[in-house]
């Protein structure tokens, strides 16, 4: 086996590159106090505003990120079932 080489690895991963990656599970966006990941959620949450904006959502606390396409269709099919 060969030794671990993180240029290399680096290299064939350029979005580490980015300082918005974060490889840390305890430094999740709005999770963690680690200056890293309070960025990370601030970048987040200007995302959620940006999308809302793009979509003319009233609010960006509106928009829902979701995994795949089986939790959204999920989400969408029961989003108004639980309203007053």
């Amino acid at each position: 086996m060969t030794a671990f080489n993180p240029t290399l690895f680096r290299q064939q991963f350029p979005a580490l590159n980015d300082a918005g990656v974060y490889l840390d599970s305890a430094g999740t966006v709005h999770r963690s106090q680690y200056a890293a990941a309070r960025q990370l959620t601030e970048r987040y949450e200007r995302a959620r505003h940006q999308v809302a904006r793009l979509l003319n959502a009233p609010h960006g606390q509106q928009i829902v990120w979701t995994r795949g396409t089986r939790r959204r269709s999920t989400l969408s099919l029961t989003a108004g079932c639980c309203r007053a």
